[in-house]
């Protein structure tokens, strides 16, 4: 039996020669001998020599990787392994944080001294940990695989959290200390996005078969009590708080398509579309006067915002930088500190949207039996 963290390609073989399966973990394209005849497995997993940084999707198991008949292996690099960068507000790579790592998503604390990051330490788990912007040293938050999906408290002091996959939202001390406390149980999964700055309320997503995903809201002062926001029969993930606490931002595909929207909050008497072609992944900006989003061709867009009484203003949006491909539906590859820079996950090479092709042939002769 073997471990594959994507999706699996079958190779007949040439002639009488035994068949392969073939599939990415690491970030490597790995093959292992096949018999059709009798469905067996045979041997151990090789990796296929030149295959470093394939890339893969571990958020949905798809990998980047094909392969003919005749043994043409075609595969795209750009895997799972992300340098964290800072960007001025114009797109200009500026300085590295930290090492290079199996980064999954970011979000900056609010102090802006560190950023939280969920670090894939194999291809089905992960946890959280505090990186150090300045010095970038590493703190764990959560082991044993349980954090994914997080959020900061607006001290910056705890985190709400769930593990991959989602799950019953749970809270922790941000310095992985104290023990973790169930935060509220549910029988759907649930992805924490937001935490109002006020402190009151936590925004998440929920996801289940009946409504896809919907925007619910946990009070986190006083009785804990969960309300459906946006719980209809499209998809409404994204929930981002306006820093005054009146607005919400939000990604909705009830036009057919994914878009983001800002409404009102907590009424919702006002809605106005933002992206334009379509977004998705919106972040505030520190004043609340610009909001990000990532467009479907992969780049971060930035576009002026003005709320007048319950009006909403929209300037013309401009292109920032090209962002990898999200590593799931959830975690955003980047944040928005409060004077307009961007912290992103970029490839290990530098900037992102540069997609790299590889035929490779003969590639049976060079595997190591």
């Amino acid at each position: 039996m073997f471990e594959a963290p994507s999706s699996v390609r079958y190779y007949p073989g040439r002639g009488v020669g035994r068949g392969y399966l073939l599939w990415v973990a690491q970030d490597r394209v790995m093959a292992q001998h096949f018999d059709e005849a009798s469905a067996q497995l045979t041997g151990s997993p090789v990796v296929v020599p030149g295959t470093e940084d394939t890339a893969s999707f571990p958020g949905t198991f798809r990998a980047s990787v094909s392969v003919s008949n005749d043994g043409t292996l075609l595969y795209r690099t750009g895997g799972t392994r992300h340098q964290l960068r800072w960007f001025g507000s114009n797109g200009t790579p500026l300085k590295t944080v930290g090492a290079i790592d199996q980064y999954v998503g970011l979000r900056l604390s609010p102090n802006e001294r560190e950023v939280l990051v969920t670090i894939r330490d194999s291809a089905t788990s992960g946890d959280l940990w505090r990186v150090d912007l300045t010095s970038g040293a590493r703190s764990r938050v959560t082991s044993e695989g349980r954090g994914w999906y997080a959020v900061w408290s607006p001290d910056g002091e705890r985190v709400a959290f769930t593990a991959l996959g989602g799950g019953d939202l749970r809270i922790t001390s941000a310095h992985g200390t104290g023990e973790v406390q169930d935060l509220w149980p549910s029988s759907f999964r649930e992805f924490p996005s937001d935490w109002s700055r006020d402190g009151q309320r936590l925004a998440y997503t929920s996801s289940n078969t009946d409504t896809a995903n919907d925007v619910w809201l946990l009070s986190m002062t006083g009785a804990r009590k969960a309300t459906g926001l946006l719980t209809s029969s499209f998809s409404e993930l994204h929930a981002q708080f306006s820093p005054d606490g009146r607005w919400l931002a939000l990604t909705t595909n009830e036009s057919g398509r994914e878009d983001v929207y800002v409404q009102s909050f907590p009424d919702a008497g006002t809605r106005r579309l933002v992206s334009s072609g379509g977004g998705s992944y919106p972040r505030w900006s520190g004043a609340g006067r610009t909001l990000f989003y990532r467009a479907p061709d992969g780049w971060l867009m930035s576009i002026p915002i003005r709320t007048v009484g319950s009006a909403v203003e929209l300037g013309a949006p401009t292109s920032v930088m090209r962002l990898v491909d999200p590593p799931g539906v959830h975690p955003y590859p980047y944040d928005v500190a409060a004077d307009g820079r961007v912290l992103a996950m970029t490839p290990p090479s530098g900037a992102a949207g540069d997609v790299t092709l590889t035929l490779m042939t003969n590639w049976e002769s060079t595997l190591q039996r």
